[in-house]
């Protein structure tokens, strides 16, 4: 099917981010438990309802929580069971210790785990499926070992084993330093060992695919995830539009001006693209009532959406994001005009000093750019990259 075209506002946000969300505590009639699987346990947050249940599974570096926006409008529209858990490793969900490092991450494990934790809470029967970068893998992985309960499927920005070929797993592989690896381990051991069993994951997740008889709505971000290399973003893109044209159960949605995250830069395309497969899926849901709240919602967001439109285009954040776009497109004058009104309108902000020393050091203008790397420091002493930066031009 044909790629849709949807507008979204752009927030920046990195492909693994580590977000503080709303505690889910401020939903009514929630479960927040622990379940035992095996020798680990698996933190699972429910709110509760009647109907087809949506189980959310989250990106790399997140756990259950980066969902918790969506959870409200959604319950309030649906009225079903929305289910959200952390991965092994991720909030408080704990390792299995009788594995190995590099198994502790894989997702056969985490399968397993999952599936035995839900049914041990008693959803072990029909579930909508709604996944994220990393867990677009879970997807795949439930669907094709489970047809038989997953009912449909949202696809927000995933992971396609398609995108993984070998050379670009190689690529990654070769970034997990051990120096890396042991920074990502402070600060996630769930990431942690995922990146351990990144491979055996990979390899896994290549021997099936979706079933075509389950509907998919796969949306994907027009700014994807923050690559090294342009061709890897432009290749991402392209896996989804060609994932989406040679299945007739997949429509492919396309969410301009939208990041990684694509479901905060653009909560109504995520909520309505759920909403629309539930209500066509769950026989005893009450359309009407869904469609008439589901209006209500997009009412409320459009007006919501403009108010957060002009805050953002008049914010820091947008002018140096025009700025970068400027000096990819090597309109250097253009861009160090941008990058200088940044700092003379945010002059307490240590990032418009960074970015304009960026700039100016491409013009070869070093001595104002270490001017600029100074102020960014004075401003951010903990700015580890001005620092390096500073010593390098003083050296050369």
């Amino acid at each position: 099917m044909p790629y849709l075209k949807h507008k979204g506002e752009y927030i920046l946000l990195l492909f693994l981010s580590f977000t503080v969300i709303t505690p889910l505590s401020v939903f009514s009639q929630n479960l927040d438990t622990l379940v035992s699987v095996g020798k680990q346990k698996l933190h699972f947050n429910i709110q509760k309802g009647k109907g087809i249940p949506i189980l959310f599974e989250s990106g790399g570096g997140n756990d259950g929580s980066i969902w918790n926006p969506l959870l409200g409008p959604l319950q309030e529209i649906t009225g079903t069971s929305l289910i959200t858990y952390d991965r092994a490793g991720y909030g408080q969900s704990s390792l299995n210790p009788d594995l190995p490092d590099d198994e502790k991450g894989f997702i056969d494990h985490g399968i397993d785990a999952l599936m035995e934790g839900l049914d041990k809470l008693g959803y072990d029967e029909e579930l909508i499926l709604v996944a994220h970068s990393y867990g677009g893998f879970y997807a795949a992985y439930v669907a094709a070992h489970y047809p038989d309960r997953v009912k449909a499927i949202v696809l927000i920005d995933v992971n396609l084993k398609s995108f993984w070929t070998d050379k670009f797993l190689e690529q990654k592989k070769a970034e997990f330093t051990p120096e890396w690896l042991e920074y990502v381990k402070g600060l996630s051991q769930g990431l942690y060992y995922e990146c351990l069993s990144l491979e055996k994951t990979v390899k896994s997740v290549r021997k099936f695919d979706f079933p075509p008889d389950i509907p998919i709505i796969d949306i994907v971000a027009d700014n994807p995830p923050e690559f090294e290399l342009e061709a890897d973003r432009e290749r991402w893109k392209e896996r989804h539009i060609e994932f989406a044209a040679k299945r007739d159960n997949v429509q492919g949605i396309l969410a301009n001006d939208c990041s990684h995250y694509l479901h905060y830069d653009n909560p109504a395309l995520a909520i309505n693209s759920i909403v629309k497969l539930y209500a066509q899926l769950d026989p005893n849901s009450d359309s009407q009532d869904i469609l008439s709240k589901s209006l209500q919602y997009n009412l409320e967001q459009s007006n919501t959406y403009r108010e957060r439109e002009y805050e953002f285009w008049h914010s820091e954040r947008d002018l140096n994001r025009w700025g970068y776009e400027l000096l990819n497109e090597e309109e250097l004058e253009k861009a160090l005009e941008i990058f200088k009104l940044n700092t003379l309108l945010f002059p307490n902000s240590a990032n418009v000093y960074d970015s304009y020393g960026e700039a100016l050091l491409l013009d070869g203008k070093h001595k104002e750019a270490r001017e600029m790397y100074k102020k960014s420091l004075e401003l951010n002493p903990d700015n580890d990259r001005a620092r390096e930066i500073l010593d390098s031009i003083s050296k050369n």
